[in-house]
Protein backbone atom coordinates (compact mmCIF):
# COMPACT_ATOMS: atom_id res chain seq x y z
CA UNK A 1 0.00 0.00 0.00
CA UNK A 2 1.57 3.70 -1.15
CA UNK A 3 0.13 6.39 0.90
CA UNK A 4 0.37 10.05 -0.49
CA UNK A 5 -0.31 13.82 0.89
CA UNK A 6 -3.26 15.72 -0.92
CA UNK A 7 -3.22 19.38 -0.08
CA UNK A 8 -5.72 20.39 2.47
CA UNK A 9 -9.15 21.35 1.45
CA UNK A 10 -10.09 24.77 1.53
CA UNK A 11 -10.65 26.24 5.00
CA UNK A 12 -8.57 23.23 6.40
CA UNK A 13 -5.98 23.26 7.97
CA UNK A 14 21.14 38.28 15.62
CA UNK A 15 24.19 38.19 17.59
CA UNK A 16 24.74 41.14 19.73
CA UNK A 17 28.39 40.24 20.50
CA UNK A 18 31.47 42.46 19.57
CA UNK A 19 34.88 42.23 19.30
CA UNK A 20 37.44 44.51 19.34
CA UNK A 21 39.23 46.74 21.56
CA UNK A 22 37.44 47.91 24.73
CA UNK A 23 34.11 46.19 22.70
CA UNK A 24 31.94 44.65 25.46
CA UNK A 25 30.15 41.35 24.46
CA UNK A 26 25.87 41.30 25.03
CA UNK A 27 24.03 38.63 24.87
CA UNK A 28 19.96 38.59 24.58
CA UNK A 29 17.17 36.53 24.11
CA UNK A 30 15.99 36.18 20.10
CA UNK A 31 12.86 34.28 20.15
CA UNK A 32 13.22 33.35 16.54
CA UNK A 33 16.71 31.79 16.95
CA UNK A 34 17.20 27.67 18.59
CA UNK A 35 18.39 27.92 22.64
CA UNK A 36 21.93 26.17 20.39
CA UNK A 37 22.46 28.89 18.24
CA UNK A 38 21.45 31.45 21.74
CA UNK A 39 24.35 29.68 23.88
CA UNK A 40 26.79 29.25 20.00
CA UNK A 41 26.34 33.11 20.59
CA UNK A 42 27.29 33.36 24.19
CA UNK A 43 30.20 31.42 23.76
CA UNK A 44 31.45 32.86 20.74
CA UNK A 45 31.44 36.50 22.92
CA UNK A 46 33.12 34.41 25.59
CA UNK A 47 35.66 33.41 23.05
CA UNK A 48 36.00 37.06 22.24
CA UNK A 49 36.28 38.18 26.03
CA UNK A 50 39.34 36.19 26.64
CA UNK A 51 40.62 39.33 24.73
CA UNK A 52 39.50 42.08 26.80
CA UNK A 53 40.29 41.23 30.57
CA UNK A 54 37.90 40.33 32.76
CA UNK A 55 35.67 43.20 32.52
CA UNK A 56 34.84 41.76 28.85
CA UNK A 57 34.26 38.15 30.95
CA UNK A 58 32.08 39.47 33.64
CA UNK A 59 30.10 41.23 30.93
CA UNK A 60 29.50 37.72 29.41
CA UNK A 61 28.92 36.12 33.19
CA UNK A 62 26.03 38.94 33.04
CA UNK A 63 24.86 38.13 29.72
CA UNK A 64 24.52 34.72 30.39
CA UNK A 65 22.84 35.20 33.95
CA UNK A 66 20.31 37.46 31.84
CA UNK A 67 19.69 34.68 28.86
CA UNK A 68 19.80 31.69 31.25
CA UNK A 69 17.04 34.32 32.97
CA UNK A 70 15.07 34.65 29.78
CA UNK A 71 14.91 31.29 29.18
CA UNK A 72 13.30 30.09 32.41
CA UNK A 73 10.88 33.10 31.50
CA UNK A 74 9.77 31.73 28.02
CA UNK A 75 10.00 28.18 29.72
CA UNK A 76 7.32 29.46 32.05
CA UNK A 77 5.20 31.05 29.13
CA UNK A 78 5.38 28.09 27.27
CA UNK A 79 4.18 25.92 29.36
CA UNK A 80 1.32 27.73 30.53
CA UNK A 81 0.41 27.74 27.14
CA UNK A 82 0.81 23.97 26.40
CA UNK A 83 -1.47 23.77 29.86
CA UNK A 84 -4.40 25.85 28.85
CA UNK A 85 -4.40 23.84 25.36
CA UNK A 86 -3.96 27.31 23.54
CA UNK A 87 -3.51 25.84 20.46
CA UNK A 88 -6.28 23.69 18.10
CA UNK A 89 -5.38 20.84 15.48
CA UNK A 90 -6.62 21.59 11.84
CA UNK A 91 -6.66 17.78 10.15
CA UNK A 92 -5.24 17.16 6.32
CA UNK A 93 -6.31 14.72 4.81
CA UNK A 94 -3.76 11.21 3.47
CA UNK A 95 -5.53 9.27 0.80
CA UNK A 96 -3.86 6.11 -1.30
CA UNK A 97 -1.98 6.56 -4.33
CA UNK A 98 -4.28 4.30 -6.20
CA UNK A 99 -7.58 4.16 -5.50
CA UNK A 100 -7.66 8.15 -4.34
CA UNK A 101 -9.75 6.75 -0.74
CA UNK A 102 -9.03 8.48 2.51
CA UNK A 103 -6.56 6.45 4.67
CA UNK A 104 -6.42 8.92 7.40
CA UNK A 105 -5.64 12.62 8.55
CA UNK A 106 -2.87 13.92 9.90
CA UNK A 107 -3.29 16.32 12.89
CA UNK A 108 -1.51 19.62 12.35
CA UNK A 109 -0.86 21.99 15.36
CA UNK A 110 -1.82 25.54 14.79
CA UNK A 111 -1.44 28.29 17.39
CA UNK A 112 -4.81 30.01 18.63
CA UNK A 113 -3.75 33.51 20.42
CA UNK A 114 -2.60 36.44 19.03
CA UNK A 115 0.57 35.73 17.46
CA UNK A 116 3.92 36.93 18.68
CA UNK A 117 7.46 36.64 17.40
CA UNK A 118 7.89 33.13 19.31
CA UNK A 119 4.17 31.70 18.25
CA UNK A 120 3.85 33.23 15.02
CA UNK A 121 5.11 29.71 13.51
CA UNK A 122 3.60 26.36 14.82
CA UNK A 123 7.67 24.91 13.74
CA UNK A 124 9.07 27.39 15.43
CA UNK A 125 7.10 26.88 19.03
CA UNK A 126 7.52 23.54 18.96
CA UNK A 127 11.04 23.64 18.20
CA UNK A 128 11.29 25.61 21.19
CA UNK A 129 8.34 23.54 23.44
CA UNK A 130 11.40 20.87 22.75
CA UNK A 131 14.66 22.53 23.22
CA UNK A 132 13.04 23.65 26.75
CA UNK A 133 12.29 20.02 27.68
CA UNK A 134 8.45 20.59 27.62
CA UNK A 135 8.02 18.24 24.79
CA UNK A 136 6.26 15.45 26.48
CA UNK A 137 3.40 17.52 28.34
CA UNK A 138 2.72 19.34 24.77
CA UNK A 139 2.41 15.26 22.75
CA UNK A 140 0.10 13.80 26.09
CA UNK A 141 -2.02 16.89 25.45
CA UNK A 142 -1.98 16.67 21.57
CA UNK A 143 -2.92 12.84 21.79
CA UNK A 144 -6.11 13.43 24.04
CA UNK A 145 -7.04 16.39 21.65
CA UNK A 146 -6.94 13.88 18.95
CA UNK A 147 -8.72 10.59 20.94
CA UNK A 148 -11.48 13.00 21.58
CA UNK A 149 -12.18 13.95 18.07
CA UNK A 150 -11.77 10.19 17.24
CA UNK A 151 -14.41 9.07 20.27
CA UNK A 152 -16.60 11.64 18.23
CA UNK A 153 -16.21 10.92 14.66
CA UNK A 154 -16.28 7.07 14.91
CA UNK A 155 -15.37 6.54 11.44
CA UNK A 156 -11.98 8.79 12.08
CA UNK A 157 -8.23 7.74 11.49
CA UNK A 158 -5.79 10.18 13.25
CA UNK A 159 -2.39 10.64 13.02
CA UNK A 160 -0.32 12.83 15.58
CA UNK A 161 3.32 13.81 15.49
CA UNK A 162 5.32 12.78 18.99
CA UNK A 163 8.80 13.51 19.96
CA UNK A 164 11.08 10.91 20.12
CA UNK A 165 11.83 11.56 22.93
CA UNK A 166 8.92 11.20 24.54
CA UNK A 167 8.55 7.70 23.31
CA UNK A 168 11.61 6.99 25.96
CA UNK A 169 9.68 8.71 28.71
CA UNK A 170 8.11 6.24 31.12
CA UNK A 171 5.60 8.63 32.63
CA UNK A 172 5.04 9.55 28.89
CA UNK A 173 4.00 6.05 27.97
CA UNK A 174 1.80 4.91 30.84
CA UNK A 175 -0.18 8.29 30.40
CA UNK A 176 -0.73 7.43 27.11
CA UNK A 177 -1.79 4.50 27.58
CA UNK A 178 -4.50 5.12 30.42
CA UNK A 179 -6.25 7.03 27.92
CA UNK A 180 -5.87 4.85 24.59
CA UNK A 181 -9.71 4.75 23.38
CA UNK A 182 -10.07 4.24 20.81
CA UNK A 183 -6.27 2.86 20.15
CA UNK A 184 -6.90 1.71 16.80
CA UNK A 185 -7.64 4.28 15.07
CA UNK A 186 -4.24 6.43 16.52
CA UNK A 187 -1.36 6.61 14.51
CA UNK A 188 1.57 8.07 16.02
CA UNK A 189 4.36 9.80 13.73
CA UNK A 190 7.56 9.83 15.66
CA UNK A 191 9.29 13.25 14.69
CA UNK A 192 13.19 13.00 14.68
CA UNK A 193 13.40 16.82 16.99
CA UNK A 194 16.05 15.37 18.41
CA UNK A 195 18.04 12.07 18.64
CA UNK A 196 16.13 9.00 20.38
CA UNK A 197 19.10 8.12 22.85
CA UNK A 198 17.42 5.14 24.61
CA UNK A 199 16.56 2.98 21.60
CA UNK A 200 15.61 0.18 24.08
CA UNK A 201 13.36 1.70 25.75
CA UNK A 202 11.69 2.97 23.08
CA UNK A 203 11.21 0.16 21.13
CA UNK A 204 9.55 -1.02 24.08
CA UNK A 205 6.87 1.74 24.52
CA UNK A 206 6.31 0.98 20.78
CA UNK A 207 5.83 -2.81 21.63
CA UNK A 208 2.90 -1.77 24.04
CA UNK A 209 1.41 0.93 21.93
CA UNK A 210 0.98 -1.27 19.22
CA UNK A 211 -0.33 -4.31 21.25
CA UNK A 212 -3.02 -2.02 21.92
CA UNK A 213 -3.77 -1.54 18.21
CA UNK A 214 -2.02 1.76 17.66
CA UNK A 215 -0.32 2.33 14.55
CA UNK A 216 3.61 4.21 14.12
CA UNK A 217 4.99 5.52 11.72
CA UNK A 218 8.70 7.28 11.27
CA UNK A 219 8.23 10.55 10.35
CA UNK A 220 10.35 12.79 7.54
CA UNK A 221 12.78 9.69 6.53
CA UNK A 222 15.49 10.67 4.95
CA UNK A 223 16.24 14.18 6.53
CA UNK A 224 17.81 13.21 9.62
CA UNK A 225 20.95 11.11 10.41
CA UNK A 226 19.50 8.36 12.54
CA UNK A 227 16.69 7.37 9.99
CA UNK A 228 18.14 3.97 8.71
CA UNK A 229 19.09 3.42 12.48
CA UNK A 230 15.45 4.04 13.24
CA UNK A 231 14.13 2.40 10.23
CA UNK A 232 16.45 -0.85 11.24
CA UNK A 233 15.40 -0.50 14.93
CA UNK A 234 11.91 0.39 15.50
CA UNK A 235 8.91 -1.86 14.50
CA UNK A 236 7.03 0.94 12.49
CA UNK A 237 3.88 0.25 10.14
CA UNK A 238 4.89 3.46 7.93
CA UNK A 239 7.36 5.36 6.57
CA UNK A 240 7.01 8.94 5.86
CA UNK A 241 9.49 10.19 3.11
CA UNK A 242 10.22 13.82 4.16
CA UNK A 243 8.48 16.54 2.10
CA UNK A 244 11.90 17.96 0.85
CA UNK A 245 12.41 14.93 -1.18
CA UNK A 246 9.05 14.77 -2.46
CA UNK A 247 8.75 18.47 -3.72
CA UNK A 248 11.88 17.64 -5.55
CA UNK A 249 10.93 15.35 -7.17
CA UNK A 250 8.77 17.49 -9.93
CA UNK A 251 11.89 18.28 -11.24
CA UNK A 252 14.91 16.62 -10.32
CA UNK A 253 15.58 13.09 -11.84
CA UNK A 254 18.16 12.21 -8.97
CA UNK A 255 15.68 13.24 -6.25
CA UNK A 256 12.89 11.04 -7.88
CA UNK A 257 15.59 7.63 -8.18
CA UNK A 258 16.45 8.72 -4.56
CA UNK A 259 12.22 8.45 -3.19
CA UNK A 260 11.64 5.73 -5.92
CA UNK A 261 14.78 4.05 -3.49
CA UNK A 262 13.15 4.65 -0.17
CA UNK A 263 9.81 3.20 -1.51
CA UNK A 264 11.24 -0.18 -2.18
CA UNK A 265 13.22 0.07 0.75
CA UNK A 266 10.08 0.28 2.80
CA UNK A 267 8.25 -2.50 0.73
CA UNK A 268 11.88 -4.67 1.51
CA UNK A 269 10.80 -4.32 5.37
CA UNK A 270 7.05 -4.70 5.22
CA UNK A 271 5.99 -1.14 5.94
CA UNK A 272 3.82 1.56 3.88
CA UNK A 273 5.52 4.51 2.16
CA UNK A 274 3.39 7.83 2.87
CA UNK A 275 4.86 10.65 0.69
Amino acid sequence: MKLINTPPAPNAAGSNGHSGSGARPSITWEAKDSVDAQLSRLLLAHIASNQMGKGGAREVVKSLIGLLSAMGRQRESLSAMVAAENFGLLYQPIVHLDARTLHHHEALLRLTPEPDELTADAGVFTQHVDALGLFEALDLVVCAKALAVLRAYPEAVIAVNIAGRSMESEKFRYSLLDELDPASRLIIEITETAEISDLKTAVHTIHLLRDQGVRVCLDDFGSGFAAFRYLRELPINFLKIAGSSVRAVVHDARERDFVGNMCSLARSVGTAAIA
